[in-house]
């Protein structure tokens, strides 16, 4: 009977349980601050170059838009050494939520980040664009919720 008890609460569990692709999107809705941004440029030897490595350069908001469902509305604004940007668009995760997606801003500027680290408070994001043959540029931001 006990065992009986204790799969049944395990399985209300698991069923009431959001997947990690709906956590990431309940708890993506805020302003961020764009703590830290750096760009590595890392050659077909694995040789990294620090390029840019900036702190506290602007924010990403992030809209609670229940009406797309799995899809939310961005504005990222960057005011570091590379000049003043601003970014609007749509994003989404992956169903496996290792991927934050963003779509539109720009025609060819989709964008996928590698979300290494995810909390309610904190996201550190990695995005790896081939510049050349034997060159690629790493982008690494970390944001915190503001």
């Amino acid at each position: 009977m006990r065992v009986i008890t204790l799969l049944v609460l395990s399985l209300s569990l698991i069923i009431s349980s959001c997947t990690e692709k709906e956590y990431v999107l309940n708890n993506l809705p805020g302003t961020w601050n764009i703590a830290e941004y750096q760009r590595v440029k890392i050659d077909s030897s694995g040789h990294r170059q620090i390029i840019l490595d900036e702190q506290n350069v602007g924010s990403w908001i992030i809209y609670d838009d229940a009406s797309a469902a799995g899809f939310l509305d961005y504005e990222f604004n960057y005011v570091g050494s590379q000049g003043n940007q601003s970014q609007t668009g749509v994003l989404t995760v992956s169903d496996e939520a290792m991927r934050l997606i963003l779509i539109g801003g720009c025609i060819g500027c989709d964008k996928h980040f590698i979300i290494e680290m995810f909390r309610s408070e904190e996201i550190l994001l990695n995005s790896y664009a081939p510049i050349q043959d034997t060159v690629i540029f790493q982008l690494t931001m970390r944001l915190k919720k503001i």
